[in-house]
Order: C-alpha cells, then sequence, then structure tokens
C-alpha cells in the first residue's frame, strides 16, 4: 500500500509537471497546448480521485481482513480454553470417583487387605488430581489450590499405607488364611476378622466416615469447590485482548 501511494504521488506530480509545461507554453493564436492542458488537468483530478478512492478501499480491505484474523484466533483461544476446562472438569470427576469407589469398599470392611487392594485406587486418584493442576489455564488459580488441599488429604492416605506397609501385609495375609480355611471347609468367620484400629489409621478413618462426616472432609468440600469454579470459568468468556 504505502508503494502504491508513492507511486500515485509520483505520477500526480508528474502530470502536474506537464500540465505547467504546455500552460506555460500556450499562446493566445493557438489553442492546442491549452486545450492539451486541460486534458491533462481532468486527468490529473481523475487519476487522484482514482488513487484516492483505491487507498480507502484498500485500507477498508486490510482492516477487515486483520479484524477477521483477529476473530478466528480470539475464537480458537477460546475454544482451547474451554476444551482445556473440560478436561480438567473430566479429571477432578475422575479422581473424586475413584476415591468413593475405594470409600464404598473401605467402609464395607476396613481391613488391611481391603486397604491393600484399594490404594491403587487412590494412587489413581491422585495423577489424576495432578494433571488438573498442572493444566495452564488452572495453574494460579483458586481451583489449583482446591486440587493442592484434595491431594494433600489423599497423600495422608498414601502416606499411612507406606509407613505401616509391614503391618497392613501382615493384616491381609492373616486374613488370606482365614478365606482359604473358609474355602477349604474349616470353621472360621471373616466378620469377626478385625478392622485397622482408627487410632493408628487416622487418615483411613477419615475416609470412612458416614456420609455427613464425608461432606464436612476437606476432600469433599474442596471437590465441589473447584468443580463450581470450573463450571463458571467455562461459562465466562475471557476479556478481549486489544492493543
Amino acid at each position: 500500500m504505502r508503494k502504491f501511494i508513492i507511486g500515485l504521488i509520483s505520477l500526480v506530480v508528474v502530470l502536474l509537471v506537464l500540465v505547467g509545461i504546455f500552460l506555460a507554453h500556450a499562446r493566445p493564436e493557438t489553442d492546442i497546448p491549452l486545450e492539451v492542458a486541460k486534458v491533462g488537468m481532468n486527468l490529473t483530478v481523475a487519476v487522484l480521485i482514482t488513487g484516492v478512492l483505491s487507498v480507502l478501499v484498500g485500507r477498508r480491505a486490510e482492516e477487515r481482513a486483520r479484524a477477521e484474523k483477529e476473530a478466528s484466533e480470539r475464537t480458537a483461544r477460546e475454544e482451547e480454553r474451554a476444551s482445556a476446562l473440560a478436561g480438567a472438569l473430566r479429571e477432578l470427576k475422575a479422581g473424586y470417583e475413584r476415591v468413593q469407589v475405594a470409600r464404598f469398599y473401605l467402609r464395607a470392611r476396613t481391613t488391611g487387605k481391603t486397604f491393600g487392594e484399594q490404594i491403587e485406587a487412590f494412587s489413581d486418584a491422585r495423577a489424576h488430581l495432578h494433571r488438573v493442576q498442572r493444566e495452564r489455564f488452572v495453574l494460579g488459580t483458586d481451583v489449583e489450590k482446591c486440587v493442592q488441599r484434595m491431594l494433600d488429604y489423599l497423600n495422608g492416605v498414601l502416606d499411612e499405607y507406606r509407613h505401616n506397609y509391614s503391618r497392613i501385609t501382615s493384616y491381609a495375609l492373616d486374613e488370606e488364611r482365614v478365606r482359604q480355611r473358609i474355602l477349604n471347609g474349616a470353621d472360621a468367620d471373616l466378620s469377626a476378622f478385625p478392622s485397622l484400629p482408627a487410632e493408628e489409621f487416622v487418615a483411613v478413618a477419615r475416609i470412612v466416615v458416614d456420609e455427613d462426616g464425608w461432606k464436612e472432609t476437606a476432600f469433599h468440600r474442596n471437590y465441589h469447590d473447584a468443580k463450581h469454579q470450573l463450571l463458571d470459568r467455562m461459562a465466562v468468556r475471557p476479556p478481549l485482548v486489544t492493543g
């Protein structure tokens, strides 16, 4: 566009110079130079008008193209953001559901064997929550803080398993021996097998509380806070950045 404007100005200048030359050489007894000068003036005006219109149309086209490009980029960013937040929400729900499954089995039977069988569910839940935290649209937000508190809760369970691994394994083997005796027809009662002592397995005890107690735990409260915040962020379009 800049080259076109420079060329247009050069052409107008040349035409004006030619018109000036013809006017300078015009004589009263002849009208040819004068007529040529008039034609040159008309041509200059026509070129000037055409050039100005071309510049305006070209600039308008550039502005429209730039606006369409910005709108396309903005739409792409919004779609990326919505997709990322939806993915984070799925991971959050998946992590919570894994813990709910482990709770179901542990509440039914809070023994070392059950704890050992469900530790993988807690590990999976932690992996899901870590993926939520790593999402760039979650980093530095209240959602990340809520997820971290959920992870702290899970880490308490996992640490308890790691620190008491030998005892838990021993409890699990004892329970398995009883199961084998029952399968072999011996008189044995699994219901009498002791649960993990709540005063020693505090993290497990917090997992197996009743539903009212579970709703008051940090894990459950922060899950719902994070879920609602993600839903709110998905519903709100980010502000338009200009400049």
